[in-house]
C-alpha cells in the first residue's frame, strides 16, 4: 500500500482528567490502527481531540451558535479524518455531556461515510451496553460507518490487559481494512450515491455575525431596549 497522502486518523476523547482512562484507551486503539497501516506501507497522520480543553467552547457554542476558532479547528480534524476512534466516559448509563455536545455542533454531514470505532469507559461493567445501545444510533444517524466491534472498559478490566488488548485489535483491524481501502471517499464520490452532502452548515462564527448582522439599524436598537 503506497499513497502520497497520509491516512488521517482522528481521536477524539470525552475524558475529563490529565489521567484519563478514556483517552488512553482511544490512543491504545490509535497507536493499534497507525501499526497496521504502517505495516502495510502506508503514512499515517494520528490527531488527538481533547474535547476537555474545548469544554468551554461546547457550552458556548450550544448556546449561542458561536464557534471558536479552537472548536473549529477540532472540528475541521474530524471532518478530513479518514477513520475516528470516538470515546467517551459513561456516566449515569449514558454518553458524558461533553461528548455528546461535540456531535451536536458538528455538521451532520461531519462523518458522514467515515469508519468509525466506539470506544467508553466506566467504572462498572454494568455500562457495557452504552457503545452499542446509545453511541451506534449518534453515528448511525450521522451516517459513519460504525465498525462491528466497540470497546468498552471497565475499572476492573485493567486486572485483564490481554482481553482488553485482544478487544482493540479486532476494533483497530476493521477500522485499519475500511481506512486502507478509502471507503469514505468511495462513497462520497459515487455520483448516483446516498452517500452525498445533504445538509448545510449552520455553525456561526464571532466574524460572521459581525458580517452579516447591522447592530446599527432601528431594529437592533429597538430589541436592544434603545430608542
Amino acid at each position: 500500500m503506497k499513497s502520497a497522502n497520509p491516512i488521517q486518523v482522528a481521536l477524539v476523547s470525552a475524558g475529563s482528567s490529565e489521567s484519563s482512562s478514556t483517552t488512553a484507551l482511544v490512543r491504545q486503539i490509535g497507536a493499534a490502527v497507525r501499526e497496521m497501516l504502517e505495516n502495510e506501507g502506508a503514512l499515517v497522520e494520528v490527531h488527538l481531540v481533547n474535547l476537555r480543553e474545548v469544554g468551554r467552547d461546547l457550552g458556548i457554542g450550544l448556546a449561542t451558535g458561536m464557534i471558536s476558532d479552537d472548536l473549529r479547528a477540532d472540528l475541521q480534524i474530524v471532518e478530513e479524518a479518514d477513520a475516528v476512534v470516538a470515546g467517551t466516559p459513561v456516566y449515569k448509563a449514558g454518553m458524558s455531556g461533553l461528548f455528546k455536545s461535540f456531535w451536536d455542533l458538528a455538521a451532520d454531514d461531519a462523518v458522514l461515510a467515515t469508519p468509525v470505532v466506539l470506544a467508553a469507559t466506566a467504572g462498572t461493567p454494568r455500562h457495557g451496553l452504552v457503545p452499542d445501545a446509545e453511541m451506534r444510533s449518534l453515528f448511525a444517524y450521522l451516517r459513519a460507518l460504525t465498525v462491528p466491534t466497540s470497546v468498552f472498559v471497565a475499572t476492573e478490566d485493567s486486572a485483564y490487559p490481554s482481553a482488553v488488548k485482544k478487544r482493540v485489535e479486532r476494533a483497530a483491524t476493521e477500522l485499519a481494512t475500511l481506512a486502507a481501502l478509502n471507503v469514505k471517499r468511495a462513497l462520497r464520490n459515487q455520483e448516483k450515491s446516498e452517500y452525498r452532502r445533504t445538509f448545510p452548515d449552520h455553525q456561526v462564527t464571532t466574524e460572521s455575525v459581525d458580517a452579516g448582522i447591522d447592530f446599527d439599524s432601528d431594529l437592533m436598537r429597538l430589541a436592544a431596549g434603545g430608542a
